[in-house]
């Protein structure tokens, strides 16, 4: 990038009578060797506010920080390469020790007057993941609002008012991609457009009279205060959530069957598959693409999701389809909302960084040490923990099917609530019986009269297993929450054996019923995205039925941030086992994101593992290969398999030939050019 340049742009976010942005783009080593533009816009607001914002690499890492006031943006490049790792840099000059550090004396740690910014934490964290730089008297400006709306819309909507019109088109365009793509010539290159955008109406809406009084409100963060053990953690989650998100696509397409009614500027929308589905939200654009038909020309238009639920979406449009149902083609531009997990997570960081979630001493969660941050060796338990139950013996012959001695162990080890075994993973291989142990285990906490036991995992089919294992176990004092979005018009049918035990999400609002349904229940299973459903927390579920025991299947598929809600703000855990295969299926996204973890890849865990050492699905020829190549030997087959003394081969190798492609949520083979 080259090292100065300025040009002037026109905001289009809010409708004001006001001149262009004079947009001034600097260099990193500019600013310390010349820090004039800098000083320049920071001299004129001595003690007022500024306003931030970031523009990222493809990594995580801090490529761009625009600062800006009324008038002007100076935006200040890095110019550094990024770990595809772990979003760390390593900067031309370390900021953190650089005699003339005017970016941290006149910015990040001024001596007056706050900065703002719309997502401060992942800012935070960036900047000193990156560049080692902790930033002070840092305001979070969608605090202002509704935590679970923190669309920027939303925020700079409920800040203006009625004062001036928002162009929320143009606001969803400017906040959709924080990624910074090098352009061939940047000095003529409009990728900075909306990062200045960005700083600017940041610094507007905190200019506000009506805001005044609520950003003060708002407890600023002050990166000094933490150890770097923690920022560790909080940076490396907040990265690998960033780098999930760009995963996703920022345009999709969906056929759909549409149905309007002459001049109501509305569609219905439904789609055929789950997978289809459209989410309500307020980050997505809308265009419906009508085919040609005989006497017809094809056409577009506008709309905007106005309300979605099961297989349909009403939609709002700028312009009218016609009367009647007819297939057409949605494209929704833009990603999703995030899911209340996501939002929960993100939540969770911010909190810590405002200091709302204590982190010093004994305030800090027990599991929170014990998963992120590798607890050295002087490590405790709370003493309290100790005597919270007596230990239950385990009779392998009361189990409801027959168990090998790894399973016994594995079920030992569940119920042995020390200290010592407080966390525990279970590697189980293909075919080993994970959901038998888990099913085994409930059926000897609950006849010892254990409860609050909460069974979890990542998909909803996962969590129907276990169910519909336990119910194989002659097992009926459970409930299994499922979300109204997966069960109604979906997947009723795959529960029709267990729909005694299921409750739907659109029961959670009738907090008297729900009591009565889980009274005396001493076992919940959902899907860990579940546990972070608001209305599941103001249900009073947990009050009802404590978190006490977690099991977690398929965990070797769970990024470790994702238990960041359950491990920080949950008091009641007193154990914790983890069930999956690293060697199976790891985290969604490794794949691309190779710093992704699941607890199976955290080092200092690893001494709690513990393995489900024989297979009963594959013959013995193929389970002793599978042993060799992947388990080290160590996974045995069941002699009394059908197939074990056979001479037949029991396994064929079919070459197809041509080239697999991903298409929507499959895959399909296409011939090779050759």
């Amino acid at each position: 990038m080259r090292s100065s340049s300025t040009r002037v742009i026109h905001q289009n976010l809010v409708d004001l009578d006001m001149d262009g942005l004079d947009v001034k783009l600097i260099s990193l080593s500019d600013v310390n060797k010349d820090p004039k533009d800098l000083d320049t816009i920071v001299g004129r607001n001595e003690g007022r506010a500024l306003g931030l914002s970031a523009a990222y690499s493809p990594f995580g890492g801090l490529r761009l920080l625009a600062v800006a006031d009324a008038t002007t943006v100076v935006i200040i490049d890095f110019e550094s390469d990024i770990s595809k790792d772990n979003g760390r840099v390593s900067p031309p000059n370390d900021l953190s020790t650089a005699p003339s550090n005017y970016l941290r004396d006149l910015v990040l740690q001024r001596s007056a007057g706050h900065v703002y910014a719309f997502d401060m934490a992942p800012l935070a964290l960036s900047l000193w993941q990156s560049h080692g730089l902790r930033i002070q008297q840092a305001v979070d400006v969608q605090c202002v609002g509704s935590p679970n709306s923190r669309a920027p819309f939303n925020t700079i909507k409920f800040a203006v008012g009625d004062t001036a019109r928002v162009f929320k088109d143009n606001v969803v365009r400017a906040f959709n991609d924080y990624i910074f793509h090098v352009p061939d010539d940047p000095a003529s290159s409009q990728t900075t457009t909306p990062l200045a955008q960005r700083a600017w109406v940041t610094h507007f809406i905190s200019q506000l009279s009506s805001m005044e009084g609520r950003l003060a409100d708002v407890p600023p963060i002050n990166m000094a205060r933490f150890s770097d053990t923690l920022l560790r953690f909080l940076a490396k989650s907040t990265i690998d959530a960033f780098r999930l998100e760009e995963q996703r696509p920022r345009e999709t397409t969906r056929t759909v069957m549409a149905t309007s009614s002459r001049g109501r500027g509305e569609v219905t929308a439904k789609v055929d598959r789950y997978q289809n589905r459209i989410r309500a939200g307020n980050q997505q654009q809308i265009r419906v693409h009508v085919p040609p038909t005989p006497t017809v020309g094809g056409y577009a238009i506008s709309a905007s999701i106005a309300a979605a639920r099961g297989e349909g979406a009403r939609l709002k449009t700028e312009g009218s389809l016609g009367a009647g149902r007819q297939t057409a083609t949605i494209t929704l531009i833009g990603r999703e909302d995030p899911t209340a997990a996501e939002v929960k997570r993100a939540q969770i960081i911010l909190f810590i960084l405002q200091g709302r979630i204590s982190t010093e001493g004994e305030s800090l969660n027990p599991w929170v040490h014990q998963i992120y941050l590798d607890p050295s060796d002087d490590f405790t338990w709370p003493a309290e923990w100790a005597s919270t139950l007596s230990p239950v013996k385990f009779n392998p012959a009361k189990a409801s099917y027959p168990l090998n001695s790894s399973q016994v162990k594995a079920v030992r080890r569940m119920l042995d609530e020390s200290n010592d075994y407080r966390a525990t993973i279970i590697q189980g291989p293909p075919g080993t019986g994970k959901t038998t142990v888990i099913a085994a285990f409930v059926q000897a906490a609950v006849r010892a009269g254990r409860r609050g036991i909460w069974l979890i995992a990542q998909s909803n089919i996962a969590v129907k297993n276990i169910a519909e294992k336990l119910a194989k176990f002659g097992l009926g004092n459970w409930k299994l929450l499922v979300s109204a979005d997966f069960f109604e018009f979906w997947h009723e049918h795959l529960y029709a054996n267990i729909c005694a035990n299921i409750i739907v999400s659109d029961e959670f609002a009738d907090k008297s019923a729900l009591s009565g349904q889980l009274a005396g229940c001493p076992v919940v299973l959902c899907t860990l995205s579940m546990l972070s459903s608001n209305a599941l927390h103001h249900s009073g579920v947990f009050r009802v039925v404590q978190l006490q025991t977690i099991v977690v299947d398929e965990a070797s598929q769970i990024e470790v941030g994702s238990y960041i809600p359950l491990f920080t703000t949950t008091t009641t855990i007193r154990k914790v086992v983890f069930i999956g295969d690293d060697k199976q299926l790891p985290p969604h996204g490794q794949e691309q994101i190779t710093a992704l973890q699941s607890i199976f890849e955290v080092e200092h865990l690893k001494k709690h593992r513990i393995l489900l050492d024989t297979q009963y699905r594959m013959p013995p020829q193929i389970g002793d290969f599978i042993s060799e190549a992947v388990y080290e030997d160590l996974l045995k087959s069941n002699e009394v398999h059908p197939l074990a003394d056979t001479d037949l081969p029991t396994c064929h190798f079919v070459n197809v030939p041509g080239e697999q492609l991903s298409q929507g949520t499959s895959w399909k083979r296409m011939p090779s050019n050759s």
